[in-house]
């Protein structure tokens, strides 16, 4: 256990993730801008090359005037950028507030009044017009909100490209730059200074039975949960060695989780380059493990059992068998008990002759998936 890495903070957790590891490469990404990346290869981020791009992004910040407690805002899928604003605004200690992509510009601004957010992360044009659609309702709408801060550049057509609240993270860091001048240790001193009682981030839900409604997390709350996640999973996980593919929105709680849980096991992390190719990244990154909602696996086992309802008989039946000594052989391990030979050679054979295929449309390596 003792190369996972647990402190009394996420911050000082992260801080000390980037000492242990500085080389060791955290992220994988495409460049999601059309034309940034012709050869379409992965692009590859140590822990130290993220921890010195989030020192830039978080004095920009801070130049932008956002302080201790203010709320800051990310509106985007699940991408490499989205974790670099996010430690970013811890560095100020200021609060994330993450928004659903599919939020609606209803949703947006009640959460952006209710949370009085200073300042936007946008993904892209899309996320964009929605702020824009907001304030074409009402010009006074959105009255805490004073900056928007553009993950993809907006383009030279863009109507809104010059628009004196609009900023790329590219000149946002330009920003970073001359901050970081003048108080070149405020960015450090701010992650060890972090308490555990701080508010971190404030999760939404997605308000699908009513307005959404904020849940408070802090430092404490995070680490509690990483911890439990070591203590169950640590006899699982190979350190620094794993490598995960993240497709959740880093809005839903789980996926929360899985954004920072990077900084305690050290693993790996490749981001989806959306969920249309997810499984062509899957079968290409072949990951170890995996963070996923119910649902997808709700989908994959009613693929399977109506493929199977088309095989034979006898074909039918070994599945059913299969699952349930494989159900058993599991329970059995889980809790401690003696493994008959009989039920081990069973489960053998079922994952040669039925599972192996299964596992192999999820790349051949999954060791485990955290479900939620």
């Amino acid at each position: 256990m003792k190369s996972f890495i647990l402190e009394p903070t996420l911050s000082r957790t992260f801080l000390k993730r980037v000492q242990e590891t500085p080389d060791q490469v955290a992220f994988y990404y495409r460049p999601q801008s059309p034309g940034a990346d012709p050869t379409n290869k992965w692009r590859e981020v140590s822990f130290h090359s993220f921890y010195q791009e989030c020192r830039l992004v978080s004095f920009g910040l801070m130049g932008l005037g956002v302080e201790r407690e203010d709320k800051v805002a990310i509106l985007s899928t699940t991408r490499y950028k989205w974790t670099l604003a996010d430690m970013a605004i811890l560095g100020v200690r200021a609060i994330t507030v993450p928004l659903y992509p599919s939020s609606t510009p209803d949703d947006i601004q009640y959460i952006l009044d209710q949370s009085e957010a200073k300042v936007v992360f946008l993904e892209n044009h899309v996320q964009l017009q929605k702020i824009f659609d907001i304030k074409k309702q009402n010009q006074n709408a959105l009255p805490h909100l004073k900056k928007m801060i553009l993950f993809e550049s907006p383009g030279a057509s863009s109507p809104y490209a010059a628009h004196p609240d609009l900023m790329t993270v590219h000149a946002l860091k330009e920003l970073g730059y001359t901050q970081e001048i003048k108080t070149p240790t405020r960015f450090d001193q701010n992650l060890l200074d972090a308490q555990p009682d701080d508010c971190i981030t404030i999760c939404y839900t997605s308000g699908t039975t009513g307005v959404p409604k904020g849940v408070m997390l802090t430092h404490d709350n995070m680490m509690s949960v990483l911890e439990d996640c070591v203590t169950r999973l640590g006899k699982y996980t190979r350190p620094n060695s794993e490598i995960v593919v993240s497709f959740l929105p880093f809005s839903h709680i789980l996926g929360k989780v899985e954004s920072v849980a990077v900084y305690t096991f050290g693993w790996k992390q490749y981001f989806s380059e959306n969920i249309d190719k997810l499984m062509v990244n899957i079968r290409e990154v072949r990951p170890t493990i995996l963070f996923a909602v119910p649902r997808i696996f709700e989908k994959a086992r009613s693929t399977i059992i109506n493929k199977m309802k088309k095989s034979n008989r006898l074909e039918q039946a070994f599945f059913q068998t299969s699952l349930q000594k494989s159900l058993d052989y599991y329970q059995d391990f889980e809790d401690k008990k003696e493994v008959a030979f009989s039920l081990q050679a069973a489960v053998v054979a079922a994952q040669r002759l039925i599972f192996k295929k299964i596992h192999k449309i999820f790349g051949g390596r999954i060791r485990y998936v955290i479900c939620g």
